[in-house]
């Protein structure tokens, strides 16, 4: 999407590159767990292979789980607003 990936096939299924990115500083959510500490989930990560993890093939039962980004007020209020013409 923005024109940088290094494989070509993958960016020609894409037609319109002019993506542009923005990315706010100072950060207005954080994270609130990182990899190998308690409670930390992901979607990705230690997710089993259908057919070479589970002899079954069948879908593990799901778990329900609350994920909270929590910024306080007075944070959002100490940070520097952007200009518009800073985009």
């Amino acid at each position: 999407m923005y024109d940088h990936h290094p494989n070509t096939q993958w960016k020609n299924h894409f037609h319109n590159r002019k993506l542009k990115a923005y990315a706010f500083h100072p950060l207005i959510l954080t994270p609130t767990h990182y990899f190998g500490e308690p409670n930390y989930i992901s979607d990705t990560e230690n997710t089993p292979i259908f057919g070479q993890n589970d002899k079954n093939e069948s879908v593990t039962t799901p778990i329900v789980v609350s994920v909270d980004v929590v910024a306080t007020q007075k944070r959002i209020e100490e940070s520097t607003s952007m200009k518009k013409d800073e985009l």
